[in-house]
């Protein structure tokens, strides 16, 4: 196969919005790397904070300390929303299995202390071809990809 026989997977106007260049990337493989920098980002967020993902786990410990304790992600997300309640929080996650969490007593507790929370939108979402996943995490804040 030569180059000339490839065709771009993405193409504006069909399966993308647009197409930008991006100056800079990083790859994070580490978990504690990333839920270490997800934890600033979301911090360091103005205007809105967009979770997207396959799972989402509101009891995780962003930044846990050696015995594995500290402050569940869904704790964070509820400080977050109090500190500055006009910074959107906006999560988005894949439904299939997602529903197995709210028969845990603490997700199912979070989710309604998250929907009871004007600043926090979850939502699951199921809007899919049949066969295919969310698989994948997002993390956007103010407009910026991260």
């Amino acid at each position: 196969m030569s180059k000339s026989d490839l065709k771009p997977i993405v193409v504006e106007g069909r399966n993308c919005w647009r197409i930008e260049r991006a100056d800079k990337a990083r790859m994070i493989v580490d978990a504690a790397d990333y839920y270490r920098l997800l934890k600033q980002l979301m911090a360091d967020a103005k205007q809105r904070i967009l979770l997207i993902g396959w799972d989402f786990d509101p009891r995780i410990a962003l930044l846990p300390d050696n015995k594995g304790k500290g402050e569940p992600l869904g704790q964070y997300l509820l400080r977050l929303a109090r500190e500055k309640p006009a910074r959107d929080i906006d999560i988005l996650r894949w439904n299939f299995g997602g529903l197995k969490y709210f028969a845990i007593p603490r997700v199912l507790s979070m989710v309604m202390r998250w929907k009871l929370t004007r600043s926090i939108s979850f939502r699951l979402d199921s809007a899919h071809p049949i066969g295919c996943s969310h698989h994948q995490k997002v993390a956007v804040f103010d407009d910026h990809l991260a």
